[in-house]
């Protein structure tokens, strides 16, 4: 899309002739790639390309549609990422940041609190896996274990992550993965995404039907 969010190409992915990504949640820019990762940790990417430089046969493997002048780059086109604590967590949230994607889990019935995944650029296998934790004391009614991350993006080495629960957002250090402050949002659907840029956080929010994006200072 360009600045007017007018389509200027597309592709659909043929999801059978691969891993499974069963369903797309979240995306990010690592460097002229698209990439975007499955509530299942499958990962791919897409990127632009002279169309006379597109493979016609991985063309035809990829995708079941394409305005053309789209490839998936990657040698094995949707890596699954093989975590261990977050093992039988999903994720909803992907950024980047220098040479590494970040995704935070998300906890459910049987396995609670978070864990921050680094994921490395290059080879598309995982670094590190860092139970959250918090440098703040949190409010007597919040548990961090209850953080239910839907949204995020990563500025200056900080993970500006929205959680569902308490609509709050919650400011991460990569480094350590610890909370460092939180902010209370304001009411405005379902958030989905966050972008930066500046002084500002675009968020993708949803409310029935209604897809909107609103902009809203950065904490300072």
């Amino acid at each position: 899309m360009d600045a007017n969010f007018t389509k200027t190409a597309y592709a659909i992915i043929d999801k059978p002739n691969g891993r499974n990504i069963q369903k797309a949640v979240a995306s990010t820019f690592v460097g002229d790639m698209f990439v975007t990762t499955g509530f299942n940790k499958t990962i791919f990417a897409v990127r632009q390309t002279d169309k006379d430089k597109i493979d016609a046969y991985k063309e035809w493997n990829s995708f079941r549609q394409t305005s053309g002048g789209l490839e998936m780059p990657w040698y094995r086109d949707r890596p699954a990422l093989l975590t261990i604590r977050a093992k039988k967590q999903y994720v909803l949230t992907l950024a980047a940041a220098n040479d590494s994607m970040y995704m935070l889990s998300v906890p459910n019935d049987r396995v609670k609190g978070q864990i921050l995944i680094k994921v490395n650029n290059k080879d598309r296998l995982l670094s590190s896996e860092t139970p959250l934790s918090s440098a703040l004391e949190l409010k007597d009614s919040m548990d961090i274990k209850d953080y239910y991350f839907t949204a995020g993006s990563i500025s200056e080495g900080v993970f500006y992550a929205y959680s569902k629960n308490y609509n709050t957002l919650v400011l991460i250090d990569i480094a350590t993965a610890k909370i460092i402050d939180a902010y209370a949002m304001p009411k405005m659907g379902e958030i989905s995404a966050l972008a930066i840029k500046n002084d500002s956080i675009f968020a993708l929010t949803h409310d029935g039907d209604k897809v909107v994006i609103v902009q809203i200072k950065k904490p300072e």
